[in-house]
Protein backbone atom coordinates (compact mmCIF):
# COMPACT_ATOMS: atom_id res chain seq x y z
CA UNK A 1 0.00 0.00 0.00
CA UNK A 2 1.25 3.41 -0.43
CA UNK A 3 1.42 6.30 1.71
CA UNK A 4 1.82 9.72 1.19
CA UNK A 5 5.65 11.41 1.58
CA UNK A 6 7.10 14.54 1.04
CA UNK A 7 11.06 13.85 0.29
CA UNK A 8 10.84 14.17 -2.55
CA UNK A 9 13.23 17.44 -3.41
CA UNK A 10 11.95 20.69 -5.11
CA UNK A 11 13.48 21.86 -8.26
CA UNK A 12 15.30 24.56 -6.68
CA UNK A 13 17.38 22.06 -4.35
CA UNK A 14 17.47 19.46 -7.28
CA UNK A 15 19.57 21.91 -9.87
CA UNK A 16 21.99 22.16 -6.12
CA UNK A 17 22.35 18.81 -6.08
CA UNK A 18 22.67 18.32 -9.76
CA UNK A 19 25.77 20.90 -9.89
CA UNK A 20 27.00 19.25 -7.10
CA UNK A 21 27.06 15.91 -9.28
CA UNK A 22 27.95 17.08 -12.43
CA UNK A 23 31.37 18.86 -10.52
CA UNK A 24 31.78 15.60 -9.20
CA UNK A 25 31.50 13.64 -12.62
CA UNK A 26 34.37 16.30 -14.17
CA UNK A 27 36.49 15.28 -11.27
CA UNK A 28 35.64 11.88 -11.11
CA UNK A 29 34.67 10.77 -14.57
CA UNK A 30 31.28 8.38 -14.33
CA UNK A 31 28.70 8.69 -16.53
CA UNK A 32 25.33 11.00 -15.27
CA UNK A 33 21.99 9.60 -16.63
CA UNK A 34 18.53 12.28 -16.46
CA UNK A 35 14.73 10.83 -16.60
CA UNK A 36 12.40 13.23 -16.91
CA UNK A 37 8.95 11.49 -16.43
CA UNK A 38 5.23 13.10 -16.29
CA UNK A 39 2.77 11.37 -15.04
CA UNK A 40 -1.20 10.84 -15.98
CA UNK A 41 -2.66 9.28 -13.20
CA UNK A 42 -6.35 7.52 -13.28
CA UNK A 43 -8.77 6.86 -10.30
CA UNK A 44 -12.45 7.15 -9.14
CA UNK A 45 -11.60 9.32 -6.40
CA UNK A 46 -10.79 12.50 -6.92
CA UNK A 47 -9.37 13.10 -3.56
CA UNK A 48 -6.88 10.14 -4.47
CA UNK A 49 -6.12 12.03 -8.22
CA UNK A 50 -5.25 15.69 -5.73
CA UNK A 51 -2.25 13.26 -4.09
CA UNK A 52 -1.45 11.46 -7.31
CA UNK A 53 2.35 13.24 -7.31
CA UNK A 54 2.66 12.16 -3.89
CA UNK A 55 1.79 8.87 -3.95
CA UNK A 56 4.09 8.03 -7.36
CA UNK A 57 6.50 9.41 -5.59
CA UNK A 58 5.91 6.97 -2.64
CA UNK A 59 6.17 4.13 -4.79
CA UNK A 60 9.05 5.33 -6.93
CA UNK A 61 11.03 5.70 -3.68
CA UNK A 62 10.76 2.36 -3.14
CA UNK A 63 12.49 1.48 -6.25
CA UNK A 64 15.07 3.63 -6.79
CA UNK A 65 18.50 3.40 -5.93
CA UNK A 66 20.32 5.68 -2.45
CA UNK A 67 21.95 7.87 -4.98
CA UNK A 68 19.67 8.67 -7.08
CA UNK A 69 18.13 12.50 -6.43
CA UNK A 70 14.18 12.95 -7.45
CA UNK A 71 12.41 16.06 -7.90
CA UNK A 72 8.91 16.91 -8.56
CA UNK A 73 6.82 19.62 -10.27
CA UNK A 74 3.33 19.25 -10.70
CA UNK A 75 3.08 16.39 -12.38
CA UNK A 76 6.62 16.13 -13.92
CA UNK A 77 9.40 14.23 -12.32
CA UNK A 78 13.21 14.23 -12.69
CA UNK A 79 15.40 12.03 -11.40
CA UNK A 80 19.35 12.25 -11.32
CA UNK A 81 21.02 8.94 -11.79
CA UNK A 82 24.40 9.11 -10.96
CA UNK A 83 26.24 6.19 -12.47
CA UNK A 84 24.24 5.33 -14.45
CA UNK A 85 25.15 4.78 -18.39
CA UNK A 86 23.06 4.54 -21.43
CA UNK A 87 22.54 0.88 -20.37
CA UNK A 88 21.21 1.60 -16.78
CA UNK A 89 19.36 4.46 -18.45
CA UNK A 90 17.43 1.85 -20.33
CA UNK A 91 16.86 -0.60 -17.30
CA UNK A 92 15.44 2.17 -15.73
CA UNK A 93 13.39 3.27 -18.11
CA UNK A 94 11.81 -0.69 -18.26
CA UNK A 95 11.79 -1.27 -14.73
CA UNK A 96 9.60 2.61 -14.88
CA UNK A 97 7.45 0.99 -16.75
CA UNK A 98 6.95 -2.52 -15.49
CA UNK A 99 6.68 -0.92 -11.79
CA UNK A 100 4.03 1.58 -13.17
CA UNK A 101 1.60 -0.51 -15.08
CA UNK A 102 0.08 -2.19 -12.42
CA UNK A 103 -2.48 -0.67 -9.92
CA UNK A 104 -2.10 0.51 -6.45
CA UNK A 105 -3.86 0.61 -3.61
CA UNK A 106 -3.94 3.51 -1.18
CA UNK A 107 -4.38 3.71 2.78
CA UNK A 108 -8.11 4.47 2.21
CA UNK A 109 -8.30 1.45 -0.29
CA UNK A 110 -8.62 3.55 -3.16
CA UNK A 111 -6.80 2.59 -6.29
CA UNK A 112 -4.92 4.38 -8.54
CA UNK A 113 -2.60 3.91 -11.95
CA UNK A 114 0.04 5.73 -13.50
CA UNK A 115 0.17 6.35 -17.63
CA UNK A 116 4.20 7.76 -18.26
CA UNK A 117 6.21 9.19 -20.85
CA UNK A 118 9.90 8.85 -20.38
CA UNK A 119 12.30 11.01 -21.98
CA UNK A 120 15.74 10.13 -20.95
CA UNK A 121 19.86 11.11 -21.46
CA UNK A 122 22.81 10.28 -20.41
CA UNK A 123 26.52 11.58 -20.51
CA UNK A 124 29.90 10.02 -19.96
CA UNK A 125 30.67 12.83 -17.93
CA UNK A 126 34.46 15.35 -18.85
CA UNK A 127 34.27 19.33 -19.16
CA UNK A 128 31.32 19.28 -21.45
CA UNK A 129 28.95 18.18 -18.71
CA UNK A 130 26.31 20.96 -18.22
CA UNK A 131 23.09 20.99 -16.25
CA UNK A 132 21.48 22.86 -19.00
CA UNK A 133 22.49 20.85 -21.81
CA UNK A 134 21.09 17.60 -19.80
CA UNK A 135 18.00 19.40 -18.78
CA UNK A 136 17.50 20.56 -22.16
CA UNK A 137 18.12 16.75 -23.73
CA UNK A 138 16.12 15.31 -21.10
CA UNK A 139 12.76 17.19 -22.19
CA UNK A 140 13.20 16.68 -25.29
CA UNK A 141 13.10 13.15 -24.95
CA UNK A 142 10.19 13.37 -22.96
CA UNK A 143 8.56 15.77 -25.52
CA UNK A 144 9.56 12.72 -27.94
CA UNK A 145 7.84 10.15 -25.71
CA UNK A 146 4.70 12.51 -25.61
CA UNK A 147 4.53 12.38 -29.36
CA UNK A 148 4.79 8.54 -29.36
CA UNK A 149 2.18 7.25 -26.85
CA UNK A 150 1.81 6.61 -23.52
CA UNK A 151 3.75 4.46 -21.70
CA UNK A 152 6.80 4.73 -23.91
CA UNK A 153 10.21 5.85 -23.46
CA UNK A 154 12.67 7.98 -25.59
CA UNK A 155 16.61 8.19 -24.93
CA UNK A 156 18.90 11.23 -26.65
CA UNK A 157 22.80 10.40 -26.42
Amino acid sequence: KLSVIGDIYSEEVFYILMDYELARARTNPAPLSLLCIQIIPKTSNQETLHEASNLFASALKKYMRSTDTPCVSGNEFKIMLPATDQNGLNSACERMLLIFQNEFEIEDGNTITFSLHIGGTTHQSGETLSHTELLKKGQSALDQSKQKGLNTYVILP
